[in-house]
C-alpha cells in the first residue's frame, strides 16, 4: 500500500510540474512530501477567480479541494490514497490542466502527460 500511495504520488506530482505548476510548499528534496496528499499553487491567473477553475474541475467529474485557511485560493488538494488505476490518475492530471487552460493559465497539460506516464512507465 506505501508503494502504491508513493507511486501515485510521484506520477501526480511530475503531471502536475511537467505541465508548468509548482508544488506547495517548494522543498528541496522530495522525501519531504507527502505520499498520501498533492498540494499544488494556483497560478497567479486562477487565483484572481479560483471559483472558476474549481468548477471546471468539477464539471468533469473529477474531484480536488481547494486550501483551508489563509491557503483557500491559493492551492488546490489532489489525494493520492486509494487503489487508482493509472488511467485514473492520467484523467486527473488532464482535467486539471485541461481546467486551468480554461481559467486562462499558460501551461502544457499534454507535457504534465508524458512526465506522468514516464512516472508509471506507461
Amino acid at each position: 500500500r506505501i508503494r502504491r500511495h508513493r507511486r501515485q504520488s510521484t506520477a501526480f506530482r511530475a503531471g502536475f510540474t511537467g505541465m508548468g505548476l509548482e508544488l506547495f510548499p517548494t522543498a528541496a528534496d522530495a522525501t519531504v512530501y507527502s505520499n498520501t496528499l498533492t498540494a499544488i499553487e494556483l497560478p497567479e491567473v486562477v487565483r484572481a477567480d479560483p471559483d472558476a477553475f474549481f468548477d471546471a474541475v468539477a464539471e468533469r467529474n473529477v474531484s480536488i479541494s481547494g486550501g483551508q485557511a489563509h491557503l483557500g485560493g491559493e492551492i488546490f488538494r489532489v489525494s493520492n490514497m486509494g487503489q487508482f488505476a493509472d488511467e485514473q490518475i492520467l484523467r486527473g492530471i488532464r482535467t486539471v490542466g485541461d481546467a486551468m487552460v480554461d481559467a486562462g493559465a499558460d501551461v502544457d497539460p499534454e507535457a504534465g502527460l508524458d512526465a506522468a506516464r514516464g512516472v508509471l512507465e506507461l
